[in-house]
Formats: structure tokens, C-alpha cells, sequence
């Protein structure tokens, strides 16, 4: 730090070291953003409650010697079925895909 302060001098410019954050501060930032998210949260909770036809969604990955691939079939509340397959451009084992 005493370099950069050194350096900076040469131009007229002074290095201040960053101040703690109060504890105190710190709690109350986060207390004021805690109340928005817990309402956006309840309002989501609520929203799958009321959900009578959810979506389905099976999934399944897959690795081999040509690579990595994951299988997608999503099932509509009316009875749609919709599969997709995705190749993955890097190598992964059948977890990690």
C-alpha cells in the first residue's frame, strides 16, 4: 500500500484505505431488504398453492464416449407431451450433466 501511495503522490492523488462497515449498518441494509423479499415469496407460495394443473418435468443425463447429453420431456397439464434433447459441448460424468 505505501507504493501505491508513493506512485499516487506524484500526482496529486491521496490513497484513503476503505472504512469498516458497522455492524449496525450492515444489519439495517439487510433488514430492509429481508420484508420485500419475504412478501415476493409468500405471494409465490401462494401462487403454486393455487396451481390445480401443474406442469411435469422428467429429466435425464447422460455420458458415453461421443459426450455429454441431457434429456428433457415436459408433460402439460393436458396431456402434451414435449421432449428435447440438448448435447453438451464439454465433458461431464451423469452427474455433473
Amino acid at each position: 500500500m505505501a507504493k501505491w501511495a508513493v506512485k499516487l503522490s506524484a500526482h496529486d492523488i491521496r490513497y484513503e484505505p476503505r472504512t469498516a462497515i458497522k455492524s449496525q449498518a450492515l444489519a439495517d441494509f439487510v433488514a430492509d431488504f429481508s420484508s420485500d423479499l419475504q412478501k415476493e415469496a409468500e405471494l409465490e407460495v401462494q401462487q403454486l398453492d393455487e396451481t390445480k394443473d401443474p406442469w411435469i418435468l422428467h429429466t435425464d443425463g447422460s455420458s458415453n464416449v461421443k459426450g455429454t447429453g441431457l434429456g428433457i420431456l415436459l408433460k402439460s397439464p393436458q396431456g402434451d407431451i414435449i421432449p428435447h434433447s440438448i448435447a453438451c459441448e464439454f465433458q461431464a460424468t451423469n452427474n455433473e450433466a
